[in-house]
């Protein structure tokens, strides 16, 4: 677990505040860090700077939202990888696993991290590219076609060939 301190962005890891107006993947700032290791954390809504919710909560609870970044730029190379690369990871993560196997790191990171981009014209670009990418893998998932994500498909398809040329553009993006 990596340590936070007072001002540090953090995401909450789990849903067990979700009553409190803090689900899964939210975003909020630590207000305080208590003797015990406990966190104080606001949660404040993006549009109006609002606070919606002051939580303490527990340091195993959140991890630094920077950190969330960096796993999202890592789900992106891994769609951005060649297909021998993408079907030796499926390999590895045991028989019967598909290509959604491969883009479920990237749908599950894609919302909470597009919150922590700024405004600037580079961040809107590269969330332009992030969007590109998460509009393409809904129109696949939309299909509702379970060949798409078979290894022939994955290694041969179009749709496959534009998503790596989608996730490409976003490490071009952002010069990874």
């Amino acid at each position: 677990m990596t340590p936070v301190n007072p001002y540090d962005r953090v995401r909450l890891i789990t849903d067990r505040y979700r009553s409190s107006g803090a689900p899964i993947d939210t975003i909020g700032y630590v207000l305080e860090v208590y003797l015990d290791g406990g966190l104080e954390v606001e949660v404040s809504d993006p549009a109006s700077g609002v606070t919606r919710a002051l939580l303490s909560v527990r340091p195993e609870d959140v991890e630094p939202a920077d950190e969330l970044l960096v796993r999202l730029m890592a789900s992106v190379r891994a769609l951005a990888a060649n297909p021998t690369v993408q079907l030796e990871s499926l390999a590895s993560m045991g028989p019967g696993a598909g290509g959604d196997e491969l883009t479920i790191e990237f749908d599950r990171l894609f919302r909470p991290a597009v919150a922590l981009l700024s405004s600037s014209p580079r961040d809107r670009a590269y969330m332009l590219r992030l969007a590109d990418l998460d509009d393409w893998l809904a129109s696949l998932r939309n299909r509702s076609d379970p060949s798409l994500w078979t290894a022939e498909a994955i290694a041969r398809s179009d749709e496959w060939t534009k998503l790596r040329e989608l996730a490409s553009a976003v490490l071009l993006e952002r010069g990874d």
